[in-house]
């Protein structure tokens, strides 16, 4: 299934936040996942923060809700009340407080509505949704929504995975390897040394049903690659790999329109071929093999694991610990690691080694060509 798809990642500024006059459902995964929000950016939201996507219906698998709404009033105790450090709520309530006051007149509030229900929402005030960085146990807005629609999916059989995936012949080969291994590199070099060969599917984040790759086409790590790219933004990139504290420069800073534009078919869905586990050795080999299951079970687990924490979540074990019966952590780590086996089991696993990043087309190549 391919659609024609128009990615503009527009001229921003942290600082701000875009607000719609009214609530609009955004597609985020096609066919799986919306937003429905009043804003047009969420901070840290792990499947694309800026919506510039299609509008969707109300009839998606996954909508979670996200509202700007600066009218939320500080939490008011009553004698049913349980306070969780920063946290507010009653037990059985279906809905969850935080209220934190952060330096003078700052203050942070965000309410948690409807966790098991169809649309859950989380509703943060000005302040709170501008907050552009992790800042101890402060996690930004978007983390949490991230986390949410996470549970969402482990709960109706769909497992998130930090991986790319690329179309050829009709088949997903999806590309699995920890950060600043190679998955976005072999993506865009994929598509712009044979674009009339393979189609853009994912180049970070992939979700499956354990049979189906499914596209996350909005996310933004790619913005880090490419010869395209200003002055500005490799001097940011430099100063990045120095400290990771100038991360707050470069998010800050406002990208020109024209940066980043990809005008290419998406392949929205279809049937997993391989799960290629990418890995970047120190010795200059090149070579792909056949891997365990077992081992394949274990990588990919350990890194949903790293990539994924939604089980230490605090707003979400804050929700926990009052509702029990209704939402357990537990039960959607038991599910996820269920979902992870089923996955590698129903599929071809292979490593790839490689040095440098560049050759781990030709490595795929190599194997596509010994499967034809």
């Amino acid at each position: 299934m391919k659609k024609e798809y128009s990615i503009l990642f527009l001229k921003y500024d942290m600082r701000g936040v875009f607000m719609n006059e009214r609530e609009t459902v955004f597609e985020v995964i096609p066919g799986l996942l919306g937003v429905k929000t009043n804003s047009r950016m969420i901070n840290f939201f792990k499947f694309g923060g800026i919506f510039l996507a299609e509008k969707a219906k109300n009839d998606l698998p996954i909508i979670v809700k996200y509202t700007v709404d600066e009218s939320i009033k500080h939490y008011e105790k009553r004698t049913s009340s349980v306070i969780f450090h920063h946290y507010y709520g009653s037990y059985s309530e279906n809905q969850l407080y935080y209220d934190r006051q952060i330096f003078g007149s700052l203050k942070y509030r965000l309410i948690l509505r409807n966790l098991t229900e169809r649309i859950p929402e989380i509703v943060v005030n000005k302040s709170y949704a501008k907050l552009p960085l992790k800042v101890n146990n402060i996690l930004p807005p978007g983390l949490h929504l991230s986390d949410l629609a996470i549970c969402k999916m482990l709960e109706l059989g769909y497992l998130p995975l930090s991986a790319a995936a690329l179309e050829f012949e009709g088949k997903a080969f999806v590309l699995i390897a920890p950060p600043e291994t190679g998955k976005t590199v072999t993506v865009l070099k994929a598509l712009k040394e044979r674009p009339n060969v393979y189609t853009y599917m994912s180049e970070d984040m992939v979700i499956t049903n354990g049979a189906e790759a499914i596209s996350c086409p909005f996310t933004l790590s790619f913005r880090h690659h490419g010869s395209s790219r200003t002055f500005k933004e490799k001097f940011f990139n430099s100063l990045n790999k120095l400290s990771p504290i100038f991360n707050l420069v470069t998010e800050k800073a406002s990208w020109p329109t024209d940066t980043y534009f990809i005008k290419s078919k998406i392949c929205k869905k279809c049937k997993i071929d391989s799960i290629i586990l990418l890995h970047r050795n120190m010795t200059g080999d090149k070579y792909f093999k056949q891997l365990d299951k077992k081992e394949a079970f274990n990588r990919v687990w350990n890194l949903n694991k790293y990539e994924f924490t939604y089980y230490r979540n605090p707003l979400l074990i804050a929700y926990s610990f009052l509702n029990p019966r209704s939402f357990s952590l537990k039960e959607l780590e038991e599910t996820e690691r269920k979902l992870v086996k089923e996955f590698v089991n129903n599929n071809d696993t292979i490593e790839m080694t490689a040095e440098n990043p560049e050759d781990f087309l030709l490595l795929l190549e190599q194997y596509m060509k010994g499967r034809s």
